[in-house]
C-alpha cells in the first residue's frame, strides 16, 4: 500500500517538473546554479515574504534536483509551491481592497504597510516600497511588532538591491524594537536577528556575526539552515556553535 502511495506521489512530482520545464525554467542539461543554491534562494525568499520570487526558485530547484534528493525533499518543494500559489492568488485578490483602503486614508501607516506587504508578496517591489516609505514617518504610532516588521521589509528592499549598508540600518532598527506582543512580537524579533546575520555575511562582518549567532543560539535556539549556510561565507559554523552550547548543558 505504501509503495502505491509513493508511486502516485512521484508521478505527481514528475508532472510538476514537466510544468516547470514548460514554463521555461530550463533543463537538467542546461543547469545554471546548483540545486542547493536554488533551494537556499527559495527558502530565504519564502521566509521573508517574497512569494513570487520563492515560487520561481522552487520551480527551478525542482527541475535541477539531482538523483540524491529524497522523495520527502521533493514533496516538501511541491508542497511549498502549492502553498505559494494559493498565497499569491489570495494576495492578488486582496490588493484591490487594500488600495481602496489606502485611497480613503493615506495617512494611516497600518494600511500603507498592509498594501506594501501584499505588493512585496506579489513581487511588485517598486510599488511596495512607495507604500512602505509612506508608512515610515508614522512608524512610532504603530504596534511594536508592526513597526519592527515594517523596518524589516524595508531593509529587504535594500538587501535585494545589494544596498547592504542601508539594509543593515533598517535591520538594526527592527532588532531593537521590544517584542511586546506575546503572539507576534517574538517571531518578528527573530526575523530581525536572522536578517542581521544575513547582512553581516554579505558585509564580511565576522565578529558581529559570530557574536549574534552565539547570542541567538543561547537565547532562542539553533540558527536555521538558510542563515547558517550564509554564515559559511565568514567561516562561521552555526551548527558547531549550537552543539557546543547544548554540550554545556549535558
Amino acid at each position: 500500500m505504501e509503495q502505491g502511495k509513493q508511486g502516485i506521489s512521484l508521478d505527481r512530482v514528475g508532472s510538476f517538473r514537466t510544468e516547470s520545464l514548460a514554463a521555461g525554467e530550463g533543463s537538467r542539461e542546461t543547469a545554471g546554479p546548483n540545486f542547493d543554491e536554488l533551494l537556499w534562494e527559495a527558502r530565504i525568499s519564502d521566509k521573508w515574504g517574497e512569494y513570487r520570487r520563492a515560487l520561481d526558485f522552487y520551480q527551478r530547484a525542482l527541475v535541477e534536483a539531482p538523483e540524491r534528493v529524497s522523495s520527502k525533499e521533493l514533496a516538501d518543494i511541491v508542497e511549498a509551491m502549492g502553498r505559494l500559489r494559493g498565497a499569491l492568488a489570495e494576495c492578488a485578490h486582496r490588493v484591490g481592497r487594500l488600495q481602496s483602503d489606502v485611497a480613503a486614508s493615506r495617512h494611516d501607516p497600518e494600511k500603507q504597510f498592509a498594501l506594501g506587504t501584499a505588493l512585496t508578496f506579489l513581487g511588485r517591489a517598486e510599488e511596495a516600497i512607495q507604500h512602505l516609505r509612506a508608512a515610515l514617518p508614522f512608524a512610532e504610532s504603530m504596534l511594536p511588532c508592526c513597526r519592527a516588521d515594517l523596518f524589516c521589509v524595508t531593509g529587504w528592499y535594500h538587501f535585494r538591491r545589494e544596498e547592504y549598508q542601508e539594509a543593515l540600518r533598517w535591520f538594526e532598527r527592527a532588532a531593537i524594537v521590544k517584542p511586546e506582543d506575546p503572539f507576534h512580537g517574538p517571531a518578528v524579533h527573530r526575523a530581525a536577528l536572522l536578517s542581521l546575520l544575513l547582512v553581516y555575511a554579505e558585509l564580511g562582518m565576522k565578529a558581529e556575526a559570530q557574536k549574534l549567532a552565539q547570542e541567538y543560539t543561547a537565547n532562542i535556539g539553533r540558527v536555521p539552515w538558510p542563515e547558517a549556510r550564509a554564515l559559511r561565507k565568514l567561516n562561521i559554523n552555526a551548527d558547531a556553535i549550537y552543539i557546543e552550547h547544548v554540550n554545556g548543558f549535558v
